[in-house]
C-alpha cells in the first residue's frame, strides 16, 4: 500500500510538471536533491530524480543530454533506456520533441509482458495519455491554422473581384461579410489553443 502511494505520489508529479511546462519542476517530498551525473532511472522515483536533472539544464546541455541518451538507447534497446528517451522527447519547448516517437517508444515498453504487473507500467500509461493530448492539441492548432490561410486566401480574392466587378458588389459583399465571420471566429480558437500552449514556460539557457 505504501509503495502505491509512493508511485501515485510520484507519478502525479511528473506528469503535472510535463502538463504544465516540461522545464519546470514541482520538487517531490520523495526527492531531496537532483543527481548531478546521468544515471539511467529503474523505478518512478527515479524517473522523477531523472526529470528533475534534466530540468535543471540549459539548452545546449539537455541537446547534448537527448544526444547521449538516444545513442544509449541505440546500443541498448532495454526498457529502462526505452522510457528514459521517451520522458526526454516528451519535454516541451525542446528542438527535439517528438511526440510520435515517444509514443511508439512507450507503445513497445506496454507491449512487453515482463512489465505487465510493473508499477512503471501505470507510470507508462500516464505519461501515453499526456503525450497523446499533446499532439491532439498540435494537430488542431495545425488544422485551424490552415483553414484560417485558406480562408484568408479566399478573402483577399474576393476583395480584389469587388474592385473589378462592381455591378456586382452587393452580392460579392456579402460574401466577404460572411468569410470575415468565419475568418475571426477561426482566428478566436486559434488564440485559445496558443494560449494554453504558451502558458507553459519556455526553457531557457
Amino acid at each position: 500500500m505504501r509503495s502505491n502511494s509512493r508511485f501515485l505520489a510520484g507519478a502525479v508529479l511528473l506528469l503535472c510538471s510535463l502538463l504544465f511546462g516540461g522545464c519546470s519542476f514541482v520538487k517531490s517530498p520523495l526527492d531531496t536533491s537532483a543527481p548531478k551525473t546521468t544515471k539511467q532511472p529503474n523505478d518512478v522515483d527515479g524517473y522523477l530524480a531523472y526529470f528533475h536533472y534534466v530540468s535543471s539544464l540549459s539548452g545546449e546541455e539537455l541537446k547534448k543530454e537527448y544526444t547521449t541518451v538516444n545513442q544509449a538507447y541505440a546500443k541498448n534497446k532495454n526498457d529502462s533506456s526505452r522510457l528514459q528517451l521517451a520522458l526526454l522527447l516528451s519535454l516541451s519547448n525542446t528542438s527535439f520533441r517528438d511526440d510520435a516517437k515517444a509514443l511508439g517508444l512507450l507503445k513497445e515498453f506496454l507491449a512487453n509482458q515482463a512489465n505487465e504487473s510493473s508499477q512503471l507500467k501505470d507510470f507508462a500509461l500516464l505519461l501515453s495519455a499526456h503525450i497523446a493530448e499533446h499532439k491532439r492539441q498540435e494537430e488542431k492548432l495545425k488544422t485551424e491554422q490552415s483553414r484560417i490561410e485558406e480562408l484568408e486566401q479566399k478573402l483577399e480574392g474576393l476583395k480584389d473581384k469587388l474592385q473589378t466587378e462592381q455591378t456586382h458588389g452587393e452580392e460579392l459583399g456579402q460574401q466577404l461579410e460572411e468569410l470575415e465571420q468565419k475568418l475571426e471566429a477561426l482566428k478566436v480558437i486559434e488564440k485559445s489553443i496558443i494560449e494554453r500552449q504558451q502558458s507553459q514556460p519556455v526553457k531557457t539557457k
